[in-house]
């Protein structure tokens, strides 16, 4: 129950979020192709789930997850290898970023 809980409130709006940043830097929108952006999110989510069930350290799962995401938007998308790469850095770069600001958070929180 919590795997589902985790992967269906946590998991799958972290991955649609992302994509809508990485296409936001090239002025599109998500909802012009919603299938693919369904799609995206599901399977960067289960890719996620999938890397934690198997017990992958983090800095390894980073990796797996860039390239993910870049060939999910290789593939989904049909964007250029160049485009794909920029914005897949930008979705991890993203992700670290929040991961980090939350880590903060917490910790300050323990006094």
């Amino acid at each position: 129950m919590d795997f589902l809980l985790r992967f269906l409130l946590v998991d799958i709006p972290e991955a649609f979020l992302l994509l809508t940043i990485s296409l936001a830097l090239f002025n599109l929108s998500v909802f012009e192709k919603k299938k693919q952006a369904i799609l995206f999110s599901l399977l960067f989510a289960l890719t996620g789930e999938l890397l934690t069930l198997l017990e992958v350290l983090y800095q390894p799962k980073v990796l797996l997850m860039f390239l993910c995401t870049t060939v999910l938007l290789l593939g989904l998308y049909r964007f250029n290898i160049l485009k794909s790469v920029f914005m897949g850095t930008f979705a991890i770069a993203v992700m670290l970023l929040a991961e980090s600001i939350i880590l903060v958070i917490f910790n300050s929180q323990q006094h």
